[in-house]
């Protein structure tokens, strides 16, 4: 099995394959990813917003929800991000920031975009929890 179908497999089924242990350890280790703190985002966010673009990895539910969502952030959840992955062509040379609840999603996502050419992606170490932790802004409105 291929890191590329590995990926496709944890895409469209949203877990992890438990059962294949050392290629979870040999994908996690084979592309080293970029992070970024929340810090450096909103020192960035404010000087730099034209070419910089936060990708929330979240369910919409989550997006929506009582955590709130990162101002000027879109939503596309991690599964949908396969079939959005032409839609992101775009930004292929901008600087992708890619978003979760905590980390961990949006490190595999990093990944996968990286593994098909986006090399200007970073992940955010900590995801929202750790943004909303420092007091940074964010919308709460629910989706309606």
């Amino acid at each position: 099995m291929s890191l590329l179908d590995w990926m496709m497999i944890f895409l469209k089924t949203g877990r992890e394959l438990i059962s294949y242990p050392k290629l979870l350890k040999s994908v996690f280790s084979a592309i080293k990813i970029k992070n970024i703190t929340a810090e450096k985002l909103f020192e960035i966010q404010k000087n730099y917003m034209a070419s910089l673009f936060v990708i929330d990895v979240r369910n919409t539910d989550e997006y929506y929800g009582d955590e709130g969502y990162i101002i000027s952030s879109i939503n596309i959840p991690m599964k949908k991000i396969i079939y959005n992955l032409k839609s992101l062509e775009k930004y292929k040379n901008n600087t992708l920031v890619i978003v979760c609840s905590i980390g961990r999603r949006s490190r595999i996502i990093t990944r996968y975009l990286e593994f098909h050419g986006y090399f200007n992606v970073r992940n955010l170490s900590g995801g929202i929890k750790r943004w909303t932790e420092i007091g940074f802004p964010i919308n709460v409105n629910k989706k309606g």
